[in-house]
């Protein structure tokens, strides 16, 4: 579910997407911070959002074009500062925060201002209260894809900080067989303690690693919050096979049982050679 910020009070509609599911996005709904501003870190959509509320002072402006101007950029302004505040709780392994990673790498510092203003608006919304102009901005960023936050910390912090290595599980003749008739894996970690991070480790029971270090800092999640959505995703594929999380899974690990680890394993080493799809993973 979404990551709580904080709650003061009512939380608005959510803000509909191309190819969002209604039904998840009314599960990942908006998070009130405080008065007239809403923040968000959204998992199942993939994103970072806020919203920040700014005004002009009419004594200073010249007319009402010019005052809404400055209660637009002030309100744009306010969920920067908003955004990068909400990063630093960011996921980013199992044990490390943006926040943790941010006082080890300083490049990132550089690159993070140009990430949160980078950040889409994709709402916007003017109304006067008493002679006053009351601006509404509400701001996007990506956790994954392109120029997203994860592609940002995996170009600009050294492999080490955000890598755990570990022995790769060996590929099985028989798993790697039976994984032919199935078009991608399916997760299931609910009620399973699991929360998701940037770069989650998926890990089998006896501890080993399921993909390789490259292949794991390169695999994407989609996260849903029904099985249902999942299946009818188009990344699932004709026939997913769903396979269900160990009850080891904690924040930023996804274990699984050995013998649905090495399915895993040969399902994902295809995708690698050829589509790359995401793993899809239920919580």
């Amino acid at each position: 579910p979404p990551q709580q910020v904080a709650d003061t009070q009512v939380a608005p509609p959510d803000i509909l997407v191309p190819g969002q599911n209604i039904t998840e996005l009314q599960a990942s709904n908006i998070i009130p911070a405080s008065t007239g501003a809403y923040r968000t870190i959204s998992w199942y959509g993939g994103f970072i959002e806020t919203t920040a509320v700014g005004t002009a002072d009419m004594s200073k402006m010249k007319n009402r074009v010019q005052a809404e101007i400055v209660a637009v950029k002030t309100a744009r302004h306010l969920a920067y500062s908003q955004l990068a505040e909400i990063l630093k709780g960011v996921q980013v392994t199992s044990n490390t925060t943006y926040e943790e990673l941010l006082l080890k790498v300083d490049n990132l510092n550089v690159h993070s201002n140009g990430f949160i203003r980078g950040a889409q608006v994709i709402d916007k919304k003017i109304s006067w209260i008493d002679d006053a102009p009351k601006a509404t901005v509400t701001v996007r960023a990506p956790l994954i894809g392109q120029d997203s936050l994860k592609n940002i910390i995996q170009a600009n912090t050294p492999g080490d900080l955000i890598e755990t290595p570990q022995q790769v599980l060996a590929s099985n003749a028989v798993s790697t067989d039976q994984a032919k008739q199935y078009s991608n894996v399916i997760i299931d970690a609910t009620g399973m303690g699991f929360s998701p991070a940037l770069f989650t480790q998926l890990i089998s029971a006896s501890n080993q690693s399921i993909v390789d270090n490259d292949s794991a800092l390169n695999l994407e999640y989609m996260y849903y919050s029904k099985l249902e959505s999942a299946k009818a995703s188009n990344y699932a594929g004709r026939s997913p096979v769903v396979v269900k999380a160990n009850a080891n899974s904690t924040q930023g690990t996804l274990v699984l049982d050995d013998t649905d680890a090495q399915i895993a394993n040969a399902i994902l080493n295809r995708q690698r050679l050829n589509d790359n799809k995401p793993m899809l993973v239920v919580f």
